[in-house]
């Protein structure tokens, strides 16, 4: 439990230092996953993560999800800039909609009532967030890019359920980064600033702590967690940012902006309570 509610507050802290770095979005994404890879680099090669055998010939289908890793990453960063870190947290928490809409599609599965309830719920509160929708508003921009943040990572979602019969979910964080990081350092010409020693000191713990110690603490609490508990105890992501963000930042949420909230997280919590566990998750 203590793990997994630390893995969720670092989640949650990462946007932080959105706000508390002058560095872009694509140079923030870029450092995460750069040095997010070389401390799961030495995960693996100290034994705290086992690599569980088998051809790494197959690592390469992590790299089409690594992509969309990259851009969700960036989607998410650039709407905290834009607006606040509660409100990048909340439209990002769209992504059980998403997942609604396309997962009966993709694999053939009945569509549920409560499915229903949950998207129409998030849908309501992200209208909430709104103050007026106008595209020259900073804040209605951040909900946009925190709604593309919110479908990029549902459609990594589905494609990690695939990945999950052929990969341990460690090896999917860690090659997903990778790739990811390939892209990034690949584009760096085309998106490089220079940056103050302090930002690159922010990076080098938003790779090592907020991202790679966050996924160890995680997968480790599956060991002893049921994965549908952990999916609830997820839902205090929005909640553990937001807090930070009002304790550090001083970002204070509107009234707004926590009833748009109630909306989404009661969603995501119902919705999490709700989903069937197979017998073959811990």
């Amino acid at each position: 439990m203590l793990q997994l509610n630390a893995a969720v507050a670092l989640f949650g802290l990462a946007g932080l230092l959105g706000k508390a770095t002058t560095a872009s979005a694509l140079m923030i994404v870029a450092g995460r996953t750069v040095f997010g890879t070389l401390a799961f680099a030495i995960l693996f090669g100290t034994g705290l993560l086992v690599w569980p055998g088998g051809s790494r010939q197959r690592l390469w289908q992590l790299a089409g999800p690594g992509l969309i890793l990259a851009f969700h990453w960036y989607s998410f960063f650039h709407s905290i800039q834009l607006s606040s870190v509660a409100i990048a947290l909340l439209a990002y928490s769209s992504f059980p909609v998403f997942i609604t809409l396309f997962e009966p599609i993709l694999f053939h599965e009945p569509r549920r009532r409560i499915d229903a309830i949950t998207a129409c719920l998030v849908s309501l509160g992200l209208v909430v967030l709104v103050p007026r929708f106008d595209l020259d508003d900073k804040t209605t921009l951040g909900v946009g890019w925190g709604i593309l943040s919110g479908l990029s990572f549902a459609c990594l979602l589905l494609m990690n359920r695939g990945l999950a019969r052929q990969f341990t979910p460690a090896v999917i964080a860690a090659g997903q980064g990778f790739f990811a990081a390939l892209l990034l350092l690949f584009l760096l010409p085309t998106y490089y600033q220079p940056l103050a020693v302090q930002d690159w000191c922010l990076l080098i713990v938003l790779g090592v702590i907020f991202t790679a110690l966050a996924h160890f603490l995680f997968i480790q609490s599956l060991v002893n967690v049921r994965a549908q508990f952990a999916s609830i105890v997820s839902a205090l992501e929005p909640i553990y940012g937001g807090l930070f963000a009002w304790l550090l930042l001083g970002e204070i949420p509107s009234l707004r902006t926590a009833v748009g909230g109630v909306f989404i997280l009661s969603a995501v919590a119902i919705g999490a309570g709700m989903q069937p566990v197979k017998a073959s998750e811990h």
